[in-house]
């Protein structure tokens, strides 16, 4: 649901912003923030007392493993850098991509963005809905393959059809990959350091969204174009192996 929710503003966000646009630039920003304070009003108003998590005896403290002691959790997070070095391509080097070696316009670059949003939205509950007797870190291997056939068929994508097409298939990794993932990691802390666990993981994709546009932007310009999406394939291979077996390693938890 949440998820949901994200995809619905980011689909409807990039429309609202090109109309802002066009009656005045700095419309953009004045609604932008407008909306941020509602949001935080609307938030005092329906949520005024946050739930309290009574606190753990010290017994049951000593009983819990650090997140960073966990090593099947950080094969999981190092794997999960390399699901997000893929995914992150697509707000650094696939729009200069499309514009600079297709010749699209940043218009239908936000167009072809939108599919990705509008399939969430409309499929993900009702994907989630049949894979959740699956094995987790099964799915999450084959949904971050997924992304990187995506991602790497673009290369070889001379049509606006054959770009939806690769759009769809990473689109379909990032649906079953994204919150399978975060359920897992979510599942697999002890109550009361579950903030530790999700704070680890949050970390992993703010680093990756640094390094991701960094590493992609510099394969664009000393080796080639084309030569990003072959690694992305690559590193979607690597983590489809690595996931499964930690799968099957550690599925137990």
């Amino acid at each position: 649901m949440l998820r949901l929710c994200v995809n619905l503003g980011m689909t409807i966000g990039p429309v609202a912003g090109g109309l802002l646009i066009s009656i005045d630039y700095a419309w953009l920003f004045y609604v932008d923030a407008a909306t941020c304070m509602a949001a935080g009003v609307l938030f005092a108003l329906l949520f005024p007392k946050s739930a309290v998590i009574a606190p753990d005896t010290q017994d049951e403290a000593r009983g819990k493993v650090s997140a960073y002691r966990d090593r099947p959790f950080l094969i999981a997070l190092l794997l999960t850098f390399l699901h997000a070095l893929i995914f992150f391509q697509v707000m650094s080097t696939l729009p200069l991509y499309l514009v600079e070696q297709r010749g699209y316009t940043e218009f239908e670059f936000s167009a072809l963005f939108a599919v990705n949003t509008i399939v969430i939205v409309l499929f993900e509950m009702v994907l989630l809905k049949n894979i959740e007797k699956r094995r987790p870190l099964k799915v999450v291997a084959v949904a971050g393959f997924l992304i990187g056939i995506g991602f790497g068929l673009t290369s070889l994508s001379f049509s606006v059809a054959a770009l939806v097409g690769t759009v769809l298939i990473w689109t379909l990794g990032e649906m079953l990959a994204a919150p399978v993932l975060q359920t897992w990691v979510s599942n697999r802390a002890d109550r009361g350091n579950q903030g530790q666990y999700m704070a680890a993981f949050a970390m992993v994709f703010s680093v990756a969204s640094i390094v991701a546009p960094w590493i992609g932007l510099r394969v664009y310009e000393h080796i080639g174009p084309d030569w990003v999406w072959h690694g992305c394939l690559v590193l979607g291979a690597i983590q489809l192996i690595g996931f499964w077996r930690l799968a099957r390693e550690n599925e137990c938890r």
